[in-house]
C-alpha cells in the first residue's frame, strides 16, 4: 500500500476547501432513515406480528455496526476527511487513517450481516420452499467468501499499525499489501452477485404477492362491471 506522506510543495488549486460538512450531511441522510426503518421493523416483528426471528437479529446487528461506522465517519471528518492532504498535519492524518481503517473493517461485517439477513428472511417464507437448498448455499457462499476478505482487510499490514503509523514515521518497520490489491478486496466484498440474487428473489416474491392481491381484488370487480347494465 503506497501512502503519500509528503505534504510539502504547492498547495492544491482552490486552497483549503473543506467538504467535511457535506460528508456528514450525506452520512446523516442515509443513517437516520435506516435507523427509523430498523426500529419500525423491530416494533412490528416483536409487538404486532410476534415473529421476531434470526433475520431480524442479524439486521439489528448490522444496524448496530452501522451506528459504529457512522461514529467513525464523523471522527474521520474531524480529523481531515474532506480536506486535501496538503493541509493536514502528520498527526491528524495518522488519526484519519486509523479511523478509516476501522470504518472499512466494520463495513465488511455490516454488508455480510445484511446479505445473510435477506436470505434468512426468504427462508422463512413458504413461497420459497423449493429454493431452501439454494438459499442455504448462498448463505454459505457469503460466509466463506466474506470471512477471508475481512481477514485480508484487517491484516493488510504487518504489523497492523503500519496502516496509520507511516503518516508520522516514514521509516516505520512494516509491510503492506499493494494499494491495487486492497482496492480489489474492497470491490470483492461488495459481492454484487450474492446481494443481487437475494434482492431479485425478494423483489419477485413481493411482486408475486402484489399481483395475486390485485387479481383477487380487481378481477371480480371487472367481471361485475362488465355484467352491469348500461
Amino acid at each position: 500500500m503506497v501512502i503519500n506522506i509528503n505534504n510539502a510543495g504547492l498547495p492544491p488549486p482552490g486552497g483549503d476547501q473543506n467538504l467535511g460538512l457535506a460528508v456528514n450531511a450525506v452520512e446523516l441522510a442515509v443513517f437516520i432513515p435506516t435507523c427509523v426503518i430498523v426500529l419500525l421493523r423491530i416494533f412490528t416483528r416483536s409487538r404486532v406480528t410476534y415473529n421476531f426471528g434470526w433475520d431480524d437479529v442479524l439486521i439489528v446487528f448490522a444496524q448496530m455496526c452501522n451506528i459504529v461506522g457512522a461514529s467513525f465517519v464523523f471522527t474521520e471528518v474531524a480529523n481531515g476527511m474532506g480536506r486535501h492532504r496538503y493541509y493536514l498535519s502528520p498527526e491528524t492524518y495518522k488519526k484519519f487513517l486509523k479511523y478509516d481503517y476501522l470504518d472499512w473493517a466494520q463495513v465488511f461485517v455490516t454488508l455480510a450481516a445484511s446479505k445473510i439477513s435477506i436470505c434468512l428472511f426468504l427462508l422463512r417464507l413458504s413461497n420459497f420452499d423449493n429454493l431452501r437448498f439454494f438459499l442455504k448455499g448462498l448463505i454459505s457462499f457469503i460466509v466463506l467468501s466474506h470471512l477471508p476478505l475481512f481477514l485480508l482487510i484487517v491484516f493488510q499490514c504487518n504489523p497492523v499499525a503500519t496502516v496509520w503509523m507511516v503518516a508520522v514515521n516514514p521509516g516505520y518497520p512494516g509491510t503492506c499489501l499493494r494499494k491495487r490489491t486492497i482496492e480489489k478486496i474492497v470491490i470483492a466484498q461488495g459481492e454484487p452477485r450474492s446481494t443481487g440474487i437475494a434482492c431479485i428473489i425478494r423483489t419477485a416474491w413481493s411482486w408475486q404477492i402484489l399481483s395475486n392481491d390485485l387479481s383477487r381484488k380487481c378481477l371480480p370487480r371487472l367481471y361485475l362491471n362488465s355484467k352491469a347494465p348500461d
